[in-house]
């Protein structure tokens, strides 16, 4: 549709669909019908209008990139109608830097530092603002954080509030340089830290962070590349690691363990320790693991002291492969480890 110039939408209609007029560049300007409610994935993506569209005022749902580069220009700001509920990544990116939402709007929240600034009306019925922080209404809930809030802390400390109960996946997904402290309030602690660095380790500056855990945490999962956690709270009983650490990862006794993987020096599994997923670790670290209970990849009680050096996969079906030297009291407790009778 390179030399589509003109059209004219009927009334009535109430979405436009995906990639409809992606890369229409020849278009300059379009009226969106009143009866609109939805606007598809990249539906203007890259038309560059001249005169950017009135959001129709039933709109509800702005999909993923729907209108990113859609303007030739970059508006100072772009007021969304009191309709809209949610947006998805990148919707309005390379449109405008100062996002106003509604009073409907309540996401999606992990992609919206795409702006430098957001504006939350103080009647929206499902997000509300405190110190920087986005909560879910009513509640100590933290969804966000507000774009621009921290930009100052490269060399310093974020303190998430004392009383937060939960922290939501992507909270801190744009933060690559700030430590973070974490009180004992937060029960279910899910952080994303990191943004694009967080699946590569040769594209990912050597920066490393530090995360203080308080104790009361039950559930966390991180996922972040050189991240310093000073302790995991012996409150955990629920983790899911995905690191690059300079320092060791103590599993508290009696946890469950999900995942583990990265780069780190050590690793020491606590007592009762149970492992329903994988671990994993570079050729570089040590594994230990002081006593055994019952887990997922061991068919029977076994409690024995067990050390490993180098690479190490347990896998939740009742096997452990290795290529490194296992270190165990007797022959008869290797077996039951291994659940093999070669040893």
């Amino acid at each position: 549709c390179a030399a589509l110039a003109e059209v004219k939408l009927g009334s009535g209609l109430t979405m436009i669909g995906a990639g409809t007029f992606q890369k229409c560049t020849a278009l300059k300007s379009i009226e969106i019908p009143e009866s609109v409610t939805t606007i598809g994935k990249r539906a203007f993506r890259w038309t560059r209008l001249k005169r950017f569209p009135a959001l129709p005022p039933n709109l509800k749902v702005v999909e993923q990139c729907a209108f990113e580069d859609a303007y030739c220009g970059t508006l100072d700001e772009l007021r969304l109608p009191d309709s809209v509920e949610m947006i998805e990544s990148e919707a309005f990116a390379g449109v405008t830097d100062h996002l106003i939402v509604g009073k409907n709007f309540r996401g999606d929240l992990h992609y919206i530092h795409c702006y430098k600034k957001l504006t939350i009306p103080d009647d929206n019925l499902y997000l509300e603002v405190r110190d920087g922080f986005i909560y879910k209404r009513g509640t100590m809930e933290l969804l966000a954080l507000m774009p621009g809030a921290f930009e100052d802390t490269s060399e310093s400390m974020i303190c998430v509030p004392e009383g937060v109960t939960s922290i939501d996946d992507h909270a801190f997904y744009h933060i690559k340089y700030a430590s973070i402290s974490i009180p004992g309030s937060v029960e279910t602690c899910h952080l994303g830290i990191g943004g694009e660095f967080a699946d590569s380790d040769k594209d990912c500056p050597r920066i490393t962070r530090t995360i203080e855990l308080g104790e009361g945490i039950k559930d966390l999962q991180i996922a972040c590349p050189h991240l310093n956690i000073v302790q995991i709270p012996k409150s955990v009983n629920r983790l899911y690691l995905s690191i690059y650490s300079d320092d060791p990862i103590v599993v508290p006794d009696r946890c469950k363990v999900e995942y583990i993987s990265g780069r780190y020096p050590r690793l020491v599994l606590g007592a009762d320790v149970d492992i329903c997923g994988s671990v994993t670790h570079t050729p570089t670290a040590d594994v230990i693991i002081p006593a055994f209970g019952q887990s997922s990849w061991l068919n029977n009680n076994v409690r024995a002291e067990v050390h490993v050096l180098g690479p190490i996969h347990f896998e939740k079906w009742g096997y452990m492969n290795s290529r490194s030297s296992i270190h165990v009291p007797d022959e008869e407790t290797a077996r039951k480890i291994l659940n093999s009778d070669e040893f």
